[in-house]
């Protein structure tokens, strides 16, 4: 299985179901580490994290961002633009 996103939690769902699985990165791991990528969680993944119980331990890393999230989430809401959902 890649090991991109998609992959990894592919990974840990097959993984909770007591199969064995390889993670496959075809780019170098110095390639991985540079580039800059952005990641966005949806809906349907936030679920996807819940059913395989790794939303609460998302959540926690979050917390260091929340800050930043606030003060974005703020910003736009000034300008009407997003309303801020509850976990």
């Amino acid at each position: 299985i890649g090991a991109g996103p998609t992959g990894a939690l592919m990974s840990i769902a097959l993984a909770k179901k007591g199969i064995n699985v390889d993670l496959f990165a075809l780019k170098s791991e110095e390639y991985l580490l540079e580039r800059d990528r952005v990641y966005a969680i949806t809906h349907s993944s936030r679920l996807l994290f819940k059913k395989l119980n790794l939303w609460q331990d998302l959540i926690l890393l979050m917390n260091a961002f929340a800050s930043l999230i606030d003060y974005f989430v703020i910003k736009i809401n000034v300008n009407n633009r997003m309303k801020r959902y509850a976990q």
